[in-house]
């Protein structure tokens, strides 16, 4: 099975036509175009048009991509500071994919987080920097951004 390759153009580059397929695809998905044919009249091109690039051509956005970001934070182990970090993770509209975290030495921990931040209320550096003035908070360290 070969898999196909896929580019991202510049919808200026791309026919007149492509851009009113995605439209007829995007009133077909929402229900707004009962069917093919009515999706086609809608938007002013064929049916053929249509059944012709189906399948082979989406919209795209990035806003839909993932943003994927991993820190550090470097912690006084006291009760109930994971709590703390995960609520002003939680309340910025970021989404945790992994936590690590060291055994306590000398009472101090790492915990490492990845966070997917493509829904993110506030800038980033504004949601660490609240983590760092958190009471039990040692350092805050931005280790990777996508």
């Amino acid at each position: 099975m070969t898999i196909a390759k896929k580019y991202i153009v510049n919808k200026e580059l791309l026919p007149t036509i492509l851009p009113k397929v995605v439209k007829a695809y995007k009133l077909l998905d929402s229900g707004k175009a009962k069917s093919i044919s009515n999706a086609a009249k809608q938007i002013g091109i064929s049916r053929d048009v249509i059944y012709k690039y189906r399948g082979l051509i989406s919209d795209y956005d990035d806003s839909e991509l993932s943003k994927k970001v991993i820190f550090s934070v470097r912690i006084n182990d006291q009760y109930g500071v994971m709590s703390k970090i995960l609520t002003v993770i939680s309340k910025n509209d970021a989404s945790v994919i992994t936590i690590n975290m060291t055994l306590p030495i000398h009472k101090e921990a790492v915990i490492n987080f990845t966070i997917d931040t493509h829904q993110l209320r506030e800038s980033l550096h504004e949601m660490l920097d609240e983590i760092n003035e958190l009471p039990e908070i040692i350092s805050v360290n931005l280790i990777s951004a996508e």
